[in-house]
């Protein structure tokens, strides 16, 4: 019985649900007919075909009741085959409905498909075989998408493909990887939500055929570029279809990331006049296409696809506006970006800036609220037309690409035009209005080399594509380092990597809106291929496997620090006019040596740095300096403003983890690496004008009181670490220092994937050998020089005190007089004199008195009497530059491995004493800071009460500060010894951190601590001194022992994360404690054990009695609970806890070398209240052999630090 078919109406277009059944309405203005094709549920065979019964206008429509939503579906078109008059309907061929929401398979070429026979006749094999079915869609449900929303001057866009981003990601499950619910995935969403992504750009999501080319090469058209369906979801990236696509959406917008969709609207997939009858070929062609002039037989080629949609015509125009708002209402989406913009706006007279298309965009009501981004070019007649969209519109900017890529090649050009780059190309953009976010800049994109291969290959590799090689473009711009492709000279591969960063930097610290291309942020590789449309496999997606961490790491750092800065990211140009009243201008442009750009600089092909200072909205500004020369150079950059310091916060030639987050306060000049960009902050601190130190009217003042925020909580990369003081390296001379085998532990760290190496104070050790009893806090250990001539037969596993020091001090006279003070030892003396000359003479004057402490010398040296002294420096001229000399040496070599460190990404934590030693030239110089006798004794002296490791607790015998006179002189003492902590160390690690808030006060002339008392402490106004004069700092606060809530409250209050020791974790009675893992929060730094503490596998092989308070029934208790705790035997206990402070949420785990290597109490470094035999400890290199190195490595890799 035939189907009932009701008229229908002409509009909505496509076939849509209602009432009276399913309406299908069908635009073409020159068939003669259309035939709607009816599927059975599966999809296989035609079961009926209706003539749809009416036209109004050029609309062909029915209704016909009763079918059901999954219905499959095609169309047929009848009229005139007059390829020479445009037409080319053929009713042999079935046709994808081009407003279908949903097919129900994948296009698949065939040459069935071709609706010309070859000899230009109409060809009648019917090609319903090879063609999907449309699908019809029940209507969506009311939704409204929770976009994020975010200001174009806030955006960092990623272009990613759905598929190549996590076909290999090894998180995401293997059914949904490479589709939108992969892409979905928690384990895909944390990869962009820690980069700061804010956008992402997905390639076509609509669905496409492959070209018969790379069908007959047996390769696909992985990029997605040649769309058929636009408004249905390819079925190989969205299984699961608009369902899946829009749950896709809405992760991404709880993550707080826009979507854009690249839409292809410029062309269809079915090619030249040779090409497959698909859709809109056989609907109208003669409408859809623009068609050569005069022989219409022949496609229009603006577009290098074969074909050009026509349109400036509505029914094409009206076809890509319906297909945007789908997008936006079905999946909701938050933009576009238009492949080959130019051609949505050419007409017959080229490019129309009032095309209709855009007319549509603009007065939809929810289409112009989007974010609309133009790849503003085509291969036509004046296709490129960069800068001439609408304003509204964002547009890619390919001379950034190519003026940023020039500039690093290191190719002649002036600079004028890659800061014109930098300033958000004001060139292109702001003659009609339009902000520097409209400018989208980039590096590389999906069509061209990755990041990685743009500084590894000249020449593009595309042989795998099938064309020899003779696709893709040769315009790279790209280098290699003298070697075409991978290399194993780590120094090229080093060269390549600073490039990448430099690269990076330049992109994200411009002016205008930045876009990463998939990949380029952890090292992706195309081996060359410049043009990987055709690779559907390991070429082009993500190799996480081989993911760059560290690479990663520095890419969220850049992005953060846009973010946090007005100054970059401001959406208004540039005037070099003052910002304020007395503000500085928003921009200055400068040469490296601090000077202004001059005309001549401009004009220049030979200048090869650019700097420019930016100022934010409040005057606060940054230093972007770009070098592209290899050699080095100084940086001198602007006087910072009033109360104001200079930070590096970033050095493309570091490696990505070499700085703090907070950075590190720098001097009126700093190095320039070559090819290397540098990145400095002005902030809040330093010295006040006339040399005066900052004072603090309200000292007693909390941040909160004084109406400032708090400082945000510390944050550390997740990381491991190693706790190694430099003595205990292994070396000749009976003591570790810092030539080689530092370097070489350097390289184990790097190895094994560690990132941050944690010493004890370097300072000259005096009482007791003690680190933390030294004779300056201020200059280095002698000990630590590396200098030769002091070889010897000593114990390689203990330094023996008493041999080492008479051989080190000889070794280092013979050094110092067979110096040649040069320029370097001028400028070090000069700018260390503030420490260094009461150093020195404090050394002389000791050996001068035999050794004695300084309160037994003679008293004119002991009082510091002017006229004494002046006398002692001429007696000891010689003996004092020795001691400058020696300091000369230590902070050269330690400024070497320091830069060693930073090649290898690996950090240096500092360990400050929170008190000097009573004999020491801080105390001699500034006694009015300490509480002394009128002898120089002390009054009091600190430590710390009875505890676990001692009965009668820990008398130090340092002297306590006289913190009145220490506030009085706004803490300017502190501040000079945290600045200079921070130009030696990454991160500092401060002892007995409690003892700001409260500390332990015994009277001067006791021998235990038993009879202390608490006494309050200005902790509070002291860090907020610091923090006022240097900025929030990488501090870990030592909160250990007996800690109150006050002192919980002062290390929170600043955001310093506290320690906690693993070793106990496992009380006696097993009850829960801080230092069990799974309490631990991500803001802490958790050790198996420290210097304080036995090893693990000491303290698991413990005996009661001797230095041990616990009872062998304590004993067992503790390793019982233990071993329940962490699911052992005790077999290998050392690496049993190695594996859980790692595994551990804690940001930071730190392992002493002594438990990597797995050794028993012979090896502690330090027993608390042991009057000698500490800080001994040597290693050798059979300790830590090839096993060691990869077991850690692997650890470290496992738990992603």
């Amino acid at each position: 019985m035939p189907r009932r078919v009701l008229p229908g109406t002409p509009g909505p277009l496509g076939m849509t649900l209602g009432p009276e059944g399913a309406n299908c309405a069908v635009y073409s203005r020159y068939a003669t007919g259309v035939d709607l094709c009816l599927f059975d549920a599966d999809g296989a065979r035609e079961v009926e075909r209706i003539r749809l019964p009416e036209r109004t206008g050029d609309v062909w429509h029915g209704c016909v009741p009763g079918l059901p939503a999954g219905t499959r579906y095609g169309l047929r078109a009848h009229g005139p085959w007059a390829p020479h008059e445009g037409h080319r309907f053929n009713p042999a061929k079935l046709l994808v409905d081009p407003y279908a929401r949903a097919l129900d398979r994948a296009f698949t070429f065939s040459d069935v498909l071709r609706g010309e026979a070859p000899d230009g006749s109409r060809d009648d094999r019917d090609s319903a075989a090879a063609v999907p079915r449309a699908v019809l869609t029940a209507p969506d449900a009311p939704w409204e998408p929770r976009r994020p929303r975010r200001p174009w001057g806030e955006s960092i866009l990623y272009e990613a493909h759905i598929r190549g981003f996590t076909k290999q990601h090894p998180g995401v499950p293997l059914p949904l990887r490479g589709t939108m619910a992969g892409l979905a995935h928690p384990a895909a969403l944390e990869h962009l939500v820690r980069l700061g992504i804010t956008a992402i750009e997905l390639l076509p999501l609509a669905a496409a055929v492959d070209e018969p080319h790379l069908v007959r090469l047996g390769l696909v058209n992985y990029w997605g570029y040649n769309t058929i369906g636009w408004m249905a979801p390819d079925p190989r990236l969205a299984p699961g279809g608009m369902a899946e696509v829009r749950a896709a959406v809405e992760a991404l917008h709880a993550a707080g990331i826009e979507v854009l969709l690249d839409v292809v609207l410029n062309h269809s997939g079915e090619g030249d006049a040779h090409g497959p009858t698909l859709s809109l070929r056989g609907l109208d062609n003669a409408t859809y296409y623009r068609l050569v002039n005069g022989d219409a037989a022949r496609d229009v080629n603006d577009t290098g696809t074969g074909n050009t949609l026509a349109l400036d015509r509505a029914p094409v125009a009206q076809l890509a506006c319906d297909t945007l708002r789908h997008w936006a209402e079905a999946a909701g989406v938050d933009g576009f970006r238009y492949d080959l913009a130019t051609t949505l706006a050419r007409g017959p007279q080229g490019y129309d800036p009032q095309a209709p298309l855009f007319g549509l965009i603009a007065a939809d009501p929810l289409l112009r609220t989007l974010k609309h981004i133009a790849e503003p070019w085509d291969i036509g007649p004046g296709g490129y037309r960069l800068g001439e969209f609408p304003d509204a519109w964002g547009e890619w900017n390919d001379r950034f690409r190519d003026r940023v890529r020039h500039f690093w090649r290191g190719d002649g050009a002036h600079v004028g035009e890659l800061a014109t780059r930098l300033a958000g190309s004001p060139d292109l953009f702001a003659g009609r209005g339009r902000p520097p976010s409209r400018s989208v800049n980039f590096v590389t994109a999906h069509d061209g080399f990755t990041l990685a291969d743009l500084v590894r290959y000249e020449r593009k590799h595309n042989e795998a594509n099938g064309e020899g090689n003779r696709d893709g473009t040769n315009a790279n711009h790209s280098w290699n380092h003298g070697i075409e492709g991978p290399s194993t000279d780590p120094a090229v591969e080093a060269r390549r990597a600073k490039d990448v960063r430099a690269l990076l930097a330049t992109l994200l610290l411009a002016r205008g809106t930045p876009m990463l291309a998939m990949g380029d942020e952890l090292g992706r590789t195309q081996r060359g291929n410049n043009n990987a449309y055709a690779q559907d496999n390991a070429t082009a997606w993500m190799d996480w496997d081989a993911a760059d961490g560290a690479l990663v790491a520095y890419t969220a750092r850049l992005i953060a620090l846009r973010q946090a800065l007005p100054a970059l990211r401001e959406d208004r140009w540039l005037t070099g006019q003052p910002r304020g009243a007395d503000g500085p201008p928003d921009v200055e442009w400068l040469r490296p040596d601090g000077a202004e750009m001059s005309y001549e600089d401009w004009s220049s092909g030979s200048v090869r740095s650019l700097c420019a200072a930016f100022a934010g909205p409040t005057g606060a500004r940054v230093l972007v300096a770009l070098h592209g020369a290899t050699e080095g150079l100084p940086l001198r950059p602007p006087t910072p403003r009033p109360g104001h310091r200079w930070h590096l916060v970033l050095d493309s030639d570091a490696d990505p983890s070499a700085l703090p987050d907070g950075g590190i306060p720098v001097g009126d000049i700093l190095p320039l690496a070559p090819r290397s960009v540098t990145f400095l902050v002005e902030r809040p601190g330093g010295v006040a004008p006339e040399g005066r130190a900052l004072h603090h009217s309200t000292p007693d003042a909390t941040p909160g009181a004084a109406g400032r925020p708090l400082p945000p909580p510390m944050t550390f990369p997740r990381s491991a670490g190693v706790l190694l003081h430099p003595t205990s390296l292994p070396g000749p001379c009976g003591i570790g220092d810092l030539g080689p085998e530092a370097h070489r532990f350097v390289e184990f760290l790097h190895a094994s994937g560690i990132k941050l190496w944690q010493v004890l104070p370097v300072g000259p050790t005096g009482y007791g050998d003690s680190p933390y009893q030294c004779f300056s806090a201020f200059a280095g250990n002698p000990m630590l020089v590396h200098v030769p001539g002091c070889e010897g037969d000593f114990d390689a596993r203990q330094v023996e005190w008493g041999r080492v020091i008479p051989a080190k001090r000889a070794a280092l006279k013979r050094a110092t007089e067979a110096m040649a003070p040069d320029a370097a030892y001028q400028r070090f003396t000069q700018e260390q004199a503030w420490w260094l000359e009461d150093y020195a003479l404090f050394m002389a004057l000791k050996e001068a008195h035999g050794g004695v402490e300084w309160t037994r010398w003679d008293d004119g040296a002991r009082r510091r009497d002017p006229t004494a002294l002046a006398s002692w420096r001429t007696q000891l001229a010689a003996e004092v530059e020795h001691h400058r000399r020696v300091q000369h040496l230590f902070w050269q070599q330690w400024g070497a491995l320091r830069a060693h460190c930073r090649q290898k990404g690996i950090q240096l934590m500092g360990d400050l004493p929170i008190y000097v030693a009573h004999d020491s030239a801080d105390v001699w110089a500034e006694p009015r800071y300490f509480k002394l006798e009128a002898s120089g004794r002390p009054t009091v002296q600190a430590g710390v009460p009875p505890d676990y490791f001692s009965a009668t607790g820990q008398l130090w015998g340092n002297p306590i500060y006289d913190w009145d006179a220490m506030r009085a002189d706004g803490f300017a003492w502190w501040i000079k010894r945290m600045r200079a902590m921070f130009a030696s160390f990454d991160v500092v690690r401060i002892d007995h951190f409690r003892g700001f808030e409260a500390y332990w006060e015994v009277p001067g002339a006791d021998t235990t601590a038993v009879n202390g008392r608490w006494v309050k402490a200005p902790g509070e106004a002291l860090f907020t001194a610091i923090t006022d004069a240097l900025g929030p700092l990488p501090i870990v606060a030592e909160d250990l022992g007996l800690i109150t809530p006050e002192v919980k409250a002062l290390r929170e209050r600043f955001g310093y994360p506290g320690m906690a020791i693993l070793q106990f974790a496992f009380g006696a009675d097993g009850s829960a404690n801080d230092f069990q893992p799974h309490t631990y929060p991500r803001a802490k730094v958790v050790y198996t054990g420290t210097h304080d503490n036995d090893t693990v596998v000491g303290w698991w092989n413990s005996q009661p009695g001797g230095d041990s308070t616990r009872t062998q029934e304590m004993i067992d208790r503790e390793k019982a609970f233990a071993c329940r705790y962490l699911g052992t035997d005790g077999q290998e206990i050392h690496w049993v806890l190695i594996r859980a402070v790692l595994a551990s949420v804690a940001d930071t785990a730190i392992i002493p070398v002594q438990d990597l290597a797995g050794l028993g109490s012979e090896a502690r470094m330090n027993l608390p209240g042991r009057q000698a035999g500490n800080w001994g400890f040597r290693f050798t290199w059979d300790q830590l052999g090839h096993d060691v190195v990869a077991r850690l490595r692997g650890l470290v890799d496992l738990y992603q630090r």
